[in-house]
């Protein structure tokens, strides 16, 4: 997402438009996942089969959107590792910066909201303005913790933390480079796979004990940085034949994440190899695409993927509030309501179509401000 403006800027990297399509999948995932415009809705049924084939379609769906974060942080370490092969350290101070920027300009955003709410919710209430500042504790990247709870940690959290994650893996796949870039090839590539491998058993055997790793930690995501860094060496790519693979691992291991669930088994939300698998495999069959054009739309998915990340959420929480208040005056919520099918509710249909409208048209002004390059 942050990484577009780099990606533009540089002049001895040829825009990758794959990545757009890597980018543009990412961020519709995130919409879907968040949004919820189609859910699996539970079935009145007295077959087991239909039961647990509903649960298993129900769980891959969920699934598949959780490989959007992972698409977001392999595409930019993808795009860090590249640069610092042509620009070198540069480079990466070039990124920390944009990122750290990105990220202040968010907090105070999300703190300005915050503020206006509460202030709005005292006046009409008569109550005493609080003066907790909202924020996003960076040591719950690295001690597990109760979540932390403010009224808007669901609409402004989820662009704190990735940002914050990314800042971290950036620093952290600086250092992998200095270090694994001096060996030779042989060396590396053992490094890099050793490291993979040792990261996804130690995922499997978590999850298989129901001690599942919690999304905030950064520990979910150190896995893409050996990754990363041998899909941008030359020659090395995943070919058809074993991205196939990938996909009937992200199939199994996620029929796997299944049962444990059903069992009662805590399992880690990123850190799953399932979620690897699935996560690479997308991925790879981007790139993996010859002659690709992107599309207006994609462009404008990928270009604008960070603004959309993080406004999407703002105007779902308006949107609700409006429905729900216009519902109680005008009884049109239950009528939306009788017109659910098995896949899709319409209410959520309706307030992710608003949403979107209004998250597209936020993007567009934005683009044409002073503030523009904070949402590529």
């Amino acid at each position: 997402m942050s990484q577009e403006n780099q990606q533009e800027s540089s002049e001895t990297i040829v825009r990758d438009e794959r990545l757009d399509f890597v980018k543009a999948i990412s961020i519709s995932l995130v919409l879907i996942g968040h949004l919820k415009p189609i859910i699996i809705l539970s079935l009145q049924t007295p077959y087991a089969f239909i039961k647990i084939t509903h649960s298993i379609l129900s769980q891959l769906f969920v699934n598949s959107i959780l490989i959007a974060v992972p698409l977001f942080i392999l595409t930019s370490l993808f795009l860090l590792f590249q640069k610092l092969q042509t620009s070198g350290y540069q480079s990466f101070f070039k990124r920390c910066k944009c990122l750290l920027e990105i990220f202040i300009f968010w907090s105070l955003f999300q703190i300005l909201i915050y503020y206006s709410i509460s202030l709005l919710g005292a006046r009409s209430l008569n109550t005493v303005f609080p003066w907790y500042v909202p924020n996003f504790e960076v040591r719950r990247l690295f001690i597990e913790d109760e979540e932390f709870k403010f009224l808007i940690n669901l609409v402004g959290f989820p662009v704190l933390y990735f940002l914050s994650i990314l800042i971290v893996l950036t620093i952290l796949s600086y250092i992998f480079y200095i270090f694994i870039d001096k060996q030779n090839i042989k060396f590396k590539n053992y490094v890099c796979v050793g490291i993979i491998i040792l990261f996804a058993a130690y995922f499997e055997i978590l999850n298989l004990t129901a001690r599942g790793i919690s999304y905030l930690q950064l520990t979910n995501f150190l896995i893409y940085i050996p990754i990363a860094y041998l899909q941008v060496q030359k020659g090395i790519r995943i070919n058809s034949r074993y991205n196939l693979f990938l996909y009937v691992c992200f199939l199994v291991f996620g029929i796997q994440d299944i049962f444990l669930i059903q069992m009662g088994y805590n399992i880690g939300y990123y850190s799953r190899v399932s979620i690897i698998c699935g996560a690479l495999a997308v991925f790879s069959s981007c790139l993996n695409l010859k002659h690709w054009k992107a599309s207006k739309s994609v462009k404008f998915l990928s270009r604008f993927s960070l603004g959309i990340f993080a406004i999407h959420r703002y105007w779902q929480f308006i949107v609700y509030i409006a429905v729900f208040n216009l519902s109680q005056a005008m009884g049109f919520l239950i009528e939306i309501s009788d017109l659910n099918i098995s896949i899709v509710n319409m209410l959520n249909i309706f307030v992710a179509l608003v949403t979107t409208l209004f998250t597209f048209g936020t993007v567009q002004l934005l683009n044409r401000s002073p503030f523009k390059r904070f949402i590529k």
